[in-house]
């Protein structure tokens, strides 16, 4: 068992975040909203059992301990509060492998002989 965890800390100085125009799809520079320094936190856990992986994150840790500042990555679009993700990923492995010993059936080691019998329904492939 394979197991990784651990903070995943940012913080930015004060800046002014792009404003949004959804009717148009476009960004823009705006000026009336400066975004203050904010701590963004994140605690994540991943492990791997043979061929079974998965992970846990517990996002922006910081909204547990202060919920009355709010970061805006974009002007007037806060971003989410604290987020739980987890995911998984199963490897299933085949158990037909072919043999390395077993010799392909090729004349020249590189494309396999044709069949003598039709494949398709008019004798096509």
């Amino acid at each position: 068992m394979l197991l990784n965890a651990g903070v995943d800390f940012r913080i930015n100085s004060d800046f002014r975040p792009d404003g949004y125009h959804p009717l148009s799809w476009q960004f823009h520079l705006q000026d009336s909203l400066t975004q203050q320094p904010y701590p963004w936190i994140d605690l994540f856990a991943a492990f791997k059992v043979q061929s079974f992986r998965g992970f846990i994150r517990y996002e922006n840790l910081a909204t547990t301990w202060d919920k009355t500042k709010v970061f805006y990555q974009t002007a007037r679009y806060p971003q989410p509060f604290g987020a739980l993700r987890f995911g998984i990923a199963w490897r299933f492995m085949d158990g037909n492998q072919r043999d390395e010993s077993e010799t392909p059936n090729t004349t020249d080691g590189l494309s396999p002989i044709p069949s003598s019998r039709p494949i398709g329904p008019r004798g096509g492939g």
